[in-house]
């Protein structure tokens, strides 16, 4: 899967049950340190540790743009849920033409009574 991650694409792996279990370690960290680790663990798995220093300024925690380690998780993470949005959306839409094409044969008439 192609994503964009802080102006550089990248490749990203396939969307695995142990690459989720990585996200939710994420998403359990408590706020401040623990969640940046988390971050910049699971994002140098995911891009690679090469890439990610050069995207990120810096190797370790300590070097690191947090705004951007931030930023570079949300967009991966968005790129991966991305493509779920876009589905439901498009059943939404389909939905909503089915919907106006009944009504319409209806003579634009709700379908519905008037209760007493």
């Amino acid at each position: 899967m192609q994503a964009v991650v802080l102006g550089h694409a990248v490749e990203l792996p396939k969307l695995t049950l142990a690459l989720s279990d990585k996200m939710d370690v994420v998403q359990a960290a408590k706020p401040g340190r623990a969640c940046y680790e988390a971050q910049l663990s699971f994002l140098r798995e995911v891009i690679g540790a090469d890439e990610l220093a050069d995207m990120l300024d810096g190797v370790t925690i300590k070097d690191v743009d947090l705004q951007a380690l931030q930023m570079a998780y949300i967009q991966v993470t968005n790129a991966y849920t991305q493509p779920l949005i876009d589905e439901q959306i498009a059943n939404m839409s389909r939905v909503t033409d089915e919907l106006k094409t009944i009504t319409a044969a209806m003579g634009g008439r709700q379908g519905f009574k008037r209760v007493k």
